[in-house]
């Protein structure tokens, strides 16, 4: 699955993994918040999408801090496969097999790795 995936590539892949269950308590709370927003409201339907802008200015411009967190660290759910899924569709190989680098390192590999043809030869001036 992550083959052509270089030591970076894996690790921004794990990161988008472990934000998701995060990104998912963020969309949860804004949905609540708008739909509380427009359901409450005796404002016209076309203005609500401008209202909610300037509360959420108003909110984070009032004290220069922004509003206090609506979720715990209990909703927080726990990684499944299906994060590293959807990551794996977000972040890409920064390599491929076909690219100059990657094939000579492979030739190196061939000579000098694990099972290399050069790998069991002994140096003559080492006695």
């Amino acid at each position: 699955m992550t083959d052509e995936y270089s030591g970076s590539d894996l690790k921004n892949l794990c990161a988008t993994a472990a934000y998701r269950p995060i990104r998912d308590i963020l969309e949860k709370e804004k949905k609540g918040y708008r739909h509380t927003l427009t359901c409450k409201s005796s404002v016209p339907h076309q203005f609500s999408k401008i209202l909610m802008q300037i509360i959420e200015q108003a909110a984070t411009s009032a004290d220069g801090r922004p509003p206090p967190a609506l979720s715990s660290s209990a909703d927080l759910r726990p990684l499944n496969m299906d994060d590293f899924r959807y990551s794996y569709q977000q972040v890409y190989a920064s390599t491929s097999s076909e690219s100059t680098n990657m094939t000579e390192l492979l030739q190196w590999n061939d000579l000098y790795g694990e099972g290399g043809s050069r790998k069991k030869q002994s140096f003559r001036y080492i006695m």
